[in-house]
């Protein structure tokens, strides 16, 4: 049957080319893998395009990434595609995944590869054709023939020997200068028709029946593709899918000491140290004393420690040095840097210690203060809240608590001594009699106030009104004697 579901096909992507490739262009794999999500998601049991996004990102990886994940392809591009259909096959759930779908995309672009017309053609022509398509894979109709099962040799040698049947046809047009505009353009919808069906083929063979028993995906290829699951969802961020991902490997038994050494590593390059040092710890319960993991976790808590450091968090810097000298007793620098923030931190207490104790002693002198104040000797009073003032001027602001305490203190001091200056100059009258200037004197000494001369003046002044008040009573007295 016909169907035009490719018109704008070329508009639907995500993002643009990756690079260069073997067959076809990196546009054209994409709108191509694209379109078999379309034609399989024509029944309910197949939902890509929910997932379509997953399914573009990985028709679109780089040629490093395609040939990390597939370094054989190259050399044998059937048994590459026969290879993860097996681990697809192997590893599906009842739910697929963003990562399965990822994967799913992966192999269509390969299959776009494997089934692309001049894949083996003389690399002139060859990119000036996958050039031409790359521009006019747009609006293409497409002939989509009823899904099939893959017996993968069998089915990629039908489909490229279809695709290779034209290819000479196409080379003479382009060596004689007609190019595109030949053979090639009349030719694209059935080229483009072909791949799209092999990739719908293929997808539909691993999601609608089961690997064979005797063929299951061996253990190392499940947990490398376990560790790109993994990997793909800490870069995402969903952590939910991470832990999923982790926990089927755990009831698989497919994780070695080195396998959670690489999920430790994927954990602490995403920035997630901390559920990196999980990993590895479970590594070193497994293999103690690896070298290669209790240097990395020494390295990590140095850093911590330094960025403590840094934020005068010395509690929090001793901590991270011990466990960099616990997870590795042959660093270097972690002994040296544990035992100098041990000696800070001592330092640190001794002034705290020396602060408190001087806070301590204001409050106490301000107490003995009030008590002078009570038996109104204004000068011992006095002298006692100077000597508290000075005190709290020792306290300095390294530490909030006490800078505040001694701040507010200070601000106590100066009040009650401007009260003490009032209360004595409102009750200057009782300190009439000899002991007078010896009393003036004396505050006058102990508090070196700039006004002792007025208070003088004025306490003179009260002083000589009490003598004269003492003659009048006199002279009155003799006026009545007889």
């Amino acid at each position: 049957m016909k169907s035009l579901i490719c018109a704008g096909l070329v508009s639907v992507l995500l993002i643009g080319p990756s690079g260069s490739a073997s067959a076809w262009g990196p546009e054209t794999q994409v709108a191509i893998t694209t379109a078999a999500a379309h034609v399989l998601s024509r029944d309910d049991h197949f939902p890509l395009p929910r997932l379509l996004k997953y399914v573009r990102q990985g028709a679109d990886v780089s040629e490093a990434v395609q040939n990390e994940i597939h370094p054989s392809f190259e050399i044998d591009s059937v048994g590459a595609i026969q290879r993860e259909m097996l681990l697809l096959q192997s590893v599906r759930g009842d739910r697929i995944g963003p990562y399965y779908v990822y994967r799913l995309g992966l192999l269509g672009k390969l299959v776009v590869q494997a089934s692309a017309p001049l894949a083996h053609a003389d690399p002139g022509v060859r990119e000036q054709y996958y050039g031409d398509v790359e521009r006019g894979i747009d609006g293409v109709d497409l002939e989509v023939a009823d899904r099939k099962l893959v017996d993968p040799r069998a089915y990629f040698s039908m489909v490229t020997s279809k695709a290779w049947e034209n290819d000479q046809t196409i080379i003479v047009d382009y060596q004689g200068g007609v190019g595109f505009r030949g053979f090639a353009r009349s030719a694209l919808p059935l080229d483009a028709s072909r791949s799209v069906n092999a990739v719908a083929d293929v997808w539909y063979t691993i999601l609608s029946s089961a690997a064979p028993a005797f063929e299951l995906a061996s253990s190392g290829s499940i947990r490398d593709y376990t560790l790109g699951e993994i990997g793909f969802y800490i870069a995402m961020g969903n952590f939910r899918e991470v832990e999923s991902a982790y926990e089927e490997a755990v009831r698989r038994d497919i994780l070695s000491a080195d396998a959670q050494k690489s999920i430790g590593d994927l954990f602490f390059d995403a920035g997630f140290a901390e559920r990196a040092i999980e990993e590895y710890q479970k590594v070193l319960e497994r293999s103690p004393g690896r070298r290669d993991v209790t240097e990395l976790m020494s390295r990590h808590y140095e850093t911590v420690g330094d960025e403590a450091d840094a934020q005068q968090n010395l509690e929090g810097a001793r901590d991270a040095y011990a466990n960099a000298l616990a997870a590795d007793s042959l660093h270097p620098q972690a002994q040296r840097k544990l035992l100098d923030v041990e000696s800070r931190i001592f330092a640190r207490n001794e002034r705290l210690l020396a602060q408190r104790s001087a806070t301590e002693v204001a409050r106490e002198l301000v107490n003995r203060a009030e008590e002078a104040a009570v038996r109104r000797d204004y000068a011992r009073a006095i002298a006692l809240l100077r000597e508290a003032d000075r005190r709290y001027g020792d306290v300095t602001g390294e530490f909030p608590l006490e800078a505040r305490t001694a701040t507010l203190g200070k601000k106590n001091v100066m009040l009650r001594m401007r009260e003490l200056k009032r209360e004595l100059i409102t009750n200057a009258q009782s300190l009439s009699g000899t002991g007078f200037r010896f009393d003036v004197q004396r505050l006058v000494d102990s508090t070196g106030d700039r006004n002792q001369q007025a208070l003088q003046d004025m306490l003179s002044a009260e002083y000589e009104r009490a003598l004269q008040e003492l003659r009048k009573q006199v002279t009155a007295n003799l006026d009545s004697r007889p």
